[in-house]
């Protein structure tokens, strides 16, 4: 069986990008080697270890938490289900930030990623920034051992600190100013969790996920204490639901330097 009936029978019974994902991580090899490789013939090896992935997708388990992995901004972060996987969506946040750091010279900047998951939106902006450190807080113990994994896998773990604390209240004890704050918080609301995708429902923490009846607690919590955490001169990035820019606009609407980025924005 070549590489592409192999993917045809697989794309018959999960979706083609997963068959995609999977079949890359069997074989080790990249999505544009199996494109390269269509033709040629896969050993069967590869498609008696593909199939016990492909039922476990067939039951809607994600394909990066099949493989441990993520690609995300041109870079590799491990995943388990103790952290959001890592989107594109995301991926401008990183570029905002990169951005604004880069207008203020570069240089020795910190950066604080809140509710940081994974990681993966700290750890890629300071990756393109070689003078900048990263401030990595979460609630999740779990999730912070994900960054730091991440983080030593990147070679950037000199530059990481890592904090346990309730983003809802983390102000409360800090003695840091970040000059760019970073944040994809929970923003989902009490009548989305239950229409969520079962990929996403059953298996993505809910506490990455859920913000409260309307979506938008962190954002008040966040508004309110913002000068405890953020340098007076400092640029907030942070992402919200497609249809929530406006009503964060309004709640963070005090603060000078503010950039609000809804899910699927292309910049």
């Amino acid at each position: 069986m070549t590489y592409f009936e192999l993917l045809k029978a697989a794309s018959l019974r999960i979706r083609r990008a997963d068959a995609i994902e999977l079949l890359s991580f069997v074989t080790e090899l990249s999505a544009a080697e199996l494109v390269r490789d269509y033709g040629e013939v896969c050993a069967d090896s590869a498609a008696t270890a593909l199939e016990p992935l492909i039922i476990r997708a067939e039951h809607d388990e994600p394909a990066a938490y099949i493989t441990g992995k993520r690609e995300f901004r041109g870079l590799t972060f491990q995943v388990t289900p103790d952290v959001l996987i890592p989107r594109s969506d995301s991926e401008p946040l990183v570029d905002a930030a990169v951005r604004s750091a880069q207008t203020r010279g570069g240089g020795e900047i910190t950066i604080l990623d809140l509710c940081c998951g994974s990681g993966c939106l700290g750890l890629a902006a300071i990756a393109k920034l070689p003078g900048a450190s990263l401030i990595a807080i979460d609630i999740s113990d779990k999730a912070l051992a994900v960054t730091r994994r991440n983080a030593e896998t990147l070679g950037l773990a000199e530059r990481l600190t890592l904090i346990q604390a309730d983003a809802l209240s983390v102000w409360e004890n800090t003695d840091f100013e970040a000059d760019i704050l970073i944040s994809n918080p929970p923003y989902v609301t009490a009548s989305e969790m239950s229409a969520l995708d079962r990929s996403v429902r059953d298996y993505e923490p809910h506490l990455a996920l859920f913000g409260g009846t309307d979506g938008l607690d962190f954002y008040r919590a966040l508004a309110e204490n913002i000068p405890r955490l953020l340098a007076p001169d400092g640029v907030l990035i942070l992402e919200c639901g497609s249809t929530q820019k406006s009503a964060v606009e309004a709640i963070t609407a005090g603060i000078s330097n503010c950039v609000i980025i809804p899910a699927g924005t292309q910049l």
